[in-house]
């Protein structure tokens, strides 16, 4: 599937991708973004609901050096400061999907 698709069904699946300018939005390299299925998408769609906090979904094959940082989804939002209660929701939804 070409970038252009993929980050086009990442928009349909993933609301709050669409707050990105389209300019910056199809720069970036969509190998490390895992488009979710349903199932995955509804546990995602939870998660934000009970951290609230945007929640995206990555590949698990770790952070690629060889990517130019501006292609990065990561290098144009803000990270959540997550209090202790939220990393604890947080790690029991990694713990019972691994």
């Amino acid at each position: 599937m070409s970038q252009s698709k993929t980050l086009t069904k990442l928009r349909k699946r993933i609301p709050f991708l669409n707050k990105i300018p389209d300019e910056i939005f199809f720069n970036l390299d969509a190998s490390e973004l895992y488009l979710p299925n349903k199932e995955i998408n509804m546990i995602r769609t939870e998660l934000e609901n009970k951290l609230d906090h945007h929640v995206m979904t990555y590949k698990s094959t770790g952070f690629n050096l060889d990517i130019p940082i501006e292609k990065h989804l990561c290098s144009y939002l803000k990270t959540a400061n997550l209090t202790n209660n939220q990393l604890k929701i947080l790690q029991n939804y990694v713990c019972q999907k691994e």
